[in-house]
């Protein structure tokens, strides 16, 4: 990353945008190098991988802790001296220049669904209708919304099975895939130009599976893990010139859930295994080789490890071109860490770098509905529990943070379906409430698109 050790706390004074900088500045944790290592031992069980399918990179645990710089000791704990500040949300910057404008309501209430972007509009597939969500609640359906035209249109009916965000979607540029996992149809394509749905073969696919990991590669769409049946499926390629399921080398861990999965443009990432949460994996589709990588970012200098064998707590990642962004926590011996971890992964240097995340308080971390990477800028989109903002935007370039200002649609909105296009941020339905003392069970039609900074020249807030 570009300018990656240049950081700067920003102090609360701002007039119109402009913002003094504290005298303080806040440095950049480098965590050093992530180990790559074999098989944990408590999976060596679920270990079935060719000898030529997996490689593995020795690194040295006691380089690793010389080149970060941290002030931790060889147990990992921190010196209590060399805490990470404390930055409040409250005391950043607003970004003046970010917006947020309402969308026209869609066909049908939805949350528990997700979205996709493809060829200058915005897709959703699925989810569930009614606050219940009994198996009636539960959608097929799909619409899209053309910006151009500022209306959202129901597509034809497809032929898969109702689901909710348990369902993948993926697009390679020209049609829209959804991974529906289930049913005698496990996927299927639909085309913008026909307007019409294609079943993906069945035989040859991953099968039954729930929540997997669904990207499209280039040249195939792959799919990996998520819920699987005992004996699973191995994870498949499939391959639209041949219409043909492809099935991939299997992984040095059992397919499961995982908190980050990521497509970085030429590997998938995966950290956060739910059987194995210290385990990173790395899959080269091109040279269809699987490696693995310690997924646990090291202690951030100032933490006073647990008492117990606790794992970094996963709340949400986005892809970058050289690895991920993650936010999540440590747990210590009463609550989460000092403050919620913002961590860069760099996959070609299996090294973290952890990043001063704003929190709401002290003793009050971050948990995000969404992250996003629209161009050098970072956004993390909260449930707003303010009426004065809805998350946080970091410059990756400049390492500053801003605030997001609130949108108005409810001091609580979640499970809504998102996409990037277009240089923008588009966000449908979800559920939540409105006021206080709080409305439960709404599930909203509307939606809202966020404008900002990212979408112009200048790149400032």
């Amino acid at each position: 990353m570009a300018n990656q050790g240049k950081r700067r706390w920003w102090c609360a004074a701002a007039l119109v945008g402009v913002v003094a900088a504290c005298t303080a500045p806040v440095a950049a944790h480098k965590a050093g190098p992530a180990d790559v290592v074999d098989v944990q031992p408590e999976i060596a069980a679920d270990v079935a991988v060719a000898a030529d399918a997996v490689t593995t990179v020795d690194a040295s645990a006691d380089a690793a802790l010389a080149d970060s710089g941290s002030d931790a000791d060889a147990t990992g704990q921190g010196a209590k001296d060399a805490a990470a500040p404390i930055v409040l949300i409250a005391d950043l910057p607003e970004c003046v220049s970010c917006t947020w404008k309402p969308l026209p309501e869609m066909s049908k209430p939805r949350y528990r669904f997700n979205g996709a972007w493809l060829a200058g509009q915005f897709y959703v597939w699925g989810g569930i209708t009614g606050i219940q969500g009994t198996p009636a609640d539960v959608e097929a359906s799909a619409e899209r919304y053309d910006p151009q035209t500022n209306t959202w249109t129901m597509l034809p009916p497809s032929m898969l099975a109702p689901g909710g965000d348990n369902a993948r979607l993926a697009t390679d540029g020209k049609r829209l895939y959804v991974y529906r996992g289930t049913g005698p149809v496990p996927a299927a394509a639909f085309d913008p130009q026909t307007a019409t749905w294609t079943a993906l073969p069945a035989e040859g696919s991953p099968g039954i599976r729930d929540t997997p990991f669904v990207a499209w590669t280039g040249a195939n769409l792959l799919v990996w893990g998520g819920v699987v049946p005992t004996p699973a499926l191995p994870g498949a390629t499939y391959d639209p010139a041949a219409d043909v399921w492809l099935p991939i080398p299997d992984a040095p861990a059992k397919q499961d859930v995982a908190a980050c999965s990521a497509w970085t443009g030429s590997q998938v990432l995966i950290a956060g295994l739910k059987s194995a949460p210290k385990l990173g994996l790395r899959y080269t589709p091109a040279a269809q080789l699987w490696q693995t990588f310690t997924a646990e970012p090291p202690l951030m200098p100032g933490y006073v490890p647990a008492p117990f064998d606790a794992p970094f707590a996963w709340h949400g990642c986005v892809a970058a071109a050289d690895g991920f962004f993650a936010v999540g926590q440590n747990f210590s011996g009463e609550m989460y860490g000092p403050a919620s971890r913002l961590v860069h992964f760099d996959a070609d240097k299996l090294n973290y770098t952890d990043l001063v995340m704003p929190v709401i308080a002290k003793d009050q971390g971050l948990q995000p509905i969404s992250m996003h990477l629209i161009g050098e800028w970072l956004l993390v989109v909260l449930i707003p529990v303010e009426e004065t903002w809805a998350g946080v935007a970091y410059h990756i370039t400049d390492g500053t943070w801003w605030r997001l200002p609130h949108p108005k649609f409810g001091t609580s909105r979640g499970e809504y379906a998102s996409a990037v296009g277009d240089g923008r941020l588009y966000i449908a339905g979800g559920s939540g409430a409105i006021a206080e003392p709080l409305q439960q069970g709404l599930v909203w039609k509307d939606g809202y698109v966020l404008d900002g900074p990212w979408t112009t020249s200048a790149g400032k807030p």
